[in-house]
């Protein structure tokens, strides 16, 4: 059995525990499942415990300051306006990451573009549309990002060929394409 600091307790079933170990991969994606099929039951969980607990939270940031320094490389002291200020990417991601969690969306574990089962990311054409989500594995996504520079870059080039090049030059440029030579 796991306890809620994910610590492994003895149960009274050794092989079960020995399962476990064994196979933690298995426990934790039954545990995620469990989660999201779940979810109101472990939401009125979470709400109950901070009605009895009001508080708890600032009370243990005050007697560990050095948590938020030492986690993600994150500063206590960053102002609730900077926070309000940050690029569109960081606060789609913030709300898709608070939506999976209140059970909102489904994180699928397969990725879209290769049907692959690996760890999926969020990606969006567009931020201001923080719900329309291609999930991606890692490798589809970063493939994604960088065809999008690719072609941003083409774009570059051409607007810089036809700042720089002579009619002329542009003529015979395209001649050249169209008899198969450039």
């Amino acid at each position: 059995m796991i306890s809620k600091k994910g610590e492994l307790v003895k149960s009274k079933c050794s092989r079960m525990d020995e399962w476990r170990k064994n196979n933690p991969d298995k426990v934790k994606k039954y545990r995620k499942t469990w989660k999201a099929k779940n979810a109101d039951r472990v939401r009125s969980y979470q709400e109950e415990w901070r009605e009895k607990n009001p508080g708890y939270n600032k009370k243990w940031m005050k007697k560990n300051p050095d948590y938020l320094k030492e986690r993600d490389g994150c500063n206590p002291e960053y102002s609730k306006k900077a926070r309000q200020k940050q690029p569109p990417v960081h606060r789609v991601a913030k709300l898709v990451y608070h939506a999976i969690r209140r059970g909102e969306i489904f994180k699928p574990e397969i990725c879209e573009r290769c049907k692959e089962e690996k760890r999926i990311l969020a990606h969006h054409e567009d931020y201001n549309k923080p719900f329309e989500i291609i999930w991606l594995c890692y490798s589809c996504h970063k493939i994604i990002h960088y065809e999008k520079r690719r072609m941003e870059m083409d774009k570059d080039s051409l607007i810089r060929f036809y700042l720089k090049t002579s009619l002329f030059e542009k003529i015979k440029y395209y001649i050249s394409k169209l008899r198969g030579k450039g």
